[in-house]
């Protein structure tokens, strides 16, 4: 029961505070970096006199020009996303180690990640190409950044490989000094305004129309969002599974207990114990179950989040954030002490139907409950079935709620098996028809810059939503997860039957009509 107790828990807990981490350490990590609320788009490029104009928008905290190209690290088959932001007040690096990002140096501030795979270090001499201008500094910075806290080369790149593709800073003095000037095709701004709104005010503020994404667009937010959506998702369905099997089963024990103690309950009574410390009593011997179940509970879902965030977790895979702190929600410490209660209103209605009457009627052994002949019984294939059947059919019908209680918890399990082995089945089909079915090519050639413009987005954008109606990611169940979990369910049952089986042999009949009578 313990154990029962503690995977419900641990789960649950889990499940929860993965989620709710993953949101408070990206949010603290992209208000450190000043994450901009609002990217604007023009293929022309923005000019100061535009910057000082949406500056001057009421409800526009702050903006910056941004410029993000990609750049190949000269020597290597590795590349960056190399940007560039006028104001470090907007979507900032945040510097891990090393100096602070200056907007006038001339140094090369680089992804730590990106750094630690390529065996790169402070002080190290760096080259960048671009259009076949090297871009060359030292390394004076390690970073991270909000605005690649996921790092991919592009959407076709579904995981982040820092072997391969990382993110730097320059400064826009530095870019320009090797480019002669510096096209900026971004505004990032600071806004609490709705986007309808911004469009407006910005709309007479410039005299053009603009292409405006909101955070919740960008890749970085919205990837982070998805993944704290699925945690919450998944937290709200599993850990009940778990939970409501712990409490089916100290269910069927109490009730075991209860039913195997009850001559001593009649003693007790008899010899003038009240009714109020036998019931308490056995109430505390459901709440010392749930309080030993809750602690290991916490510990282990503790360690179950922590798996998943922390430095090298498996959430760390996809997203780069600088601190990886385990926080539970609020609701999750009312809902342990709940379950406490619960567990211990479930020993005290066990006991207490134990106690209705005199202390005579106590002392009496449990006796089963009388069960007419049911509609089955009737049948004429009744007669046919073999005497072993008829007696687990009766059984079944004498102990309605435990054969419920049973059934509950296979079917708990079974979908348990079946929702996991086939979540793997579903996104193994979904990569091999992107590799085999949508992505046809194996090297991919970026011409120009343009597809980084609106003009490219707006392209890109029609074919992904086409692309989306016609290959639907639909579920997906092997026949090898079906047979896996038919086995291991049907193996289960077999053996909790052939170990109550042998203990059945070793009980003496006569003894135990004796004990009976």
């Amino acid at each position: 029961m313990v154990l029962m107790i503690a995977i419900g828990t641990g789960v649950f807990l889990g499940f929860h505070i993965e989620w709710k981490s993953l949101e408070q350490n990206a949010d603290a990590f992209l208000r450190e970096t000043k994450y901009a609320d609002y990217r604007l788009y023009s293929e022309s490029g923005f000019t100061e006199d535009d910057l000082r104009s949406v500056r001057g928008i009421a409800g526009v905290d702050a903006a910056s020009r941004f410029l993000s190209i990609p750049a190949a690290v000269k020597g290597t088959s590795s590349s960056v996303a190399l940007q560039v932001t006028e104001n470090a007040a907007v979507s900032s690096p945040l510097v891990m180690s090393g100096a602070a990002y200056d907007e006038n140096g001339d140094g090369i501030w680089l992804s730590d990640r990106f750094a630690d795979e390529n065996g790169i270090r402070l002080g190290d001499t760096l080259t960048l190409t671009y259009l076949g201008l090297e871009i060359s500094g030292p390394v004076v910075g390690l970073i991270k950044s909000g605005e690649n806290m996921i790092c991919v080369a592009d959407e076709n790149q579904l995981m982040p490989d820092f072997a391969r593709f990382g993110f730097a800073y320059v400064s826009p003095q530095k870019l320009a000094g090797v480019l002669g000037t510096v096209y900026y095709p971004q505004f990032h701004l600071l806004s609490g305004l709705e986007k309808t709104v911004l469009e407006d005010r910005l709309r007479a503020a410039t005299g053009t129309t603009l292409l405006v994404t909101a955070k919740e667009e960008h890749i970085a937010y919205a990837g982070m969002q998805s993944e704290a959506e699925e945690g919450k998702t998944m937290g709200a369905v599993l850990p009940v599974l778990f939970l409501g099997i712990a409490v089916l089963t100290m269910v069927t024990t109490m009730h075991r207990i209860a039913a195997n103690e009850k001559v001593q309950i009649g003693t007790l009574k008899a010899l003038g114990f009240r009714d109020r410390r036998i019931l308490l009593h056995y109430a505390s011997y459901g709440l010392a179950i749930g309080l030993a179940g809750s602690a290991l509970g916490v510990a282990l879902g503790c360690l179950i989040a922590s798996f998943i965030i922390g430095p090298s977790g498996m959430m760390s895979t996809y997203l780069d954030l600088p601190a990886w702190k385990l926080v539970m929600p609020g609701f999750c410490i009312p809902v342990v002490l709940a379950s406490l209660a619960f567990l211990t209103l479930i020993s005290y209605l066990s006991v207490k139907r134990m106690l209705r009457g005199t202390a005579a009627d106590a002392l009496r052994p449990y006796t089963p409950k009388a069960v007419r002949k049911s509609a089955v019984e009737s049948l004429p294939l009744w007669s046919r079935l073999s005497f072993g059947t008829r007696w687990n059919i009766r059984d079944i019908l004498r102990h309605k709620s435990r054969s419920a209680m049973t059934l509950l918890g296979v079917f708990g399990c079974m979908l348990l098996l079946v929702g996991g082995l086939g979540m793997r089945d579903t996104m193994e089909r979904f990569l091999s028809m992107l590799d085999r079915d949508i992505s046809h090519y194996r090297t991919k050639l970026l011409l120009t810059e343009s597809a980084m413009l609106p003009g490219g987005v707006g392209v890109l954008y029609i074919l992904i939503t086409a692309l989306a109606r016609e290959y639907e990611l639909s579920l997906a169940i092997g026949w090898r997860t079906c047979i896996v979990s038919i086995a291991l369910t049907l193996g289960v049952s077999l053996l909790v039957s052939r170990m109550v089986a042998r203990k059945n042999k070793k009980i003496d009949m006569v003894e135990a009509l004796k004990d009976a009578a």
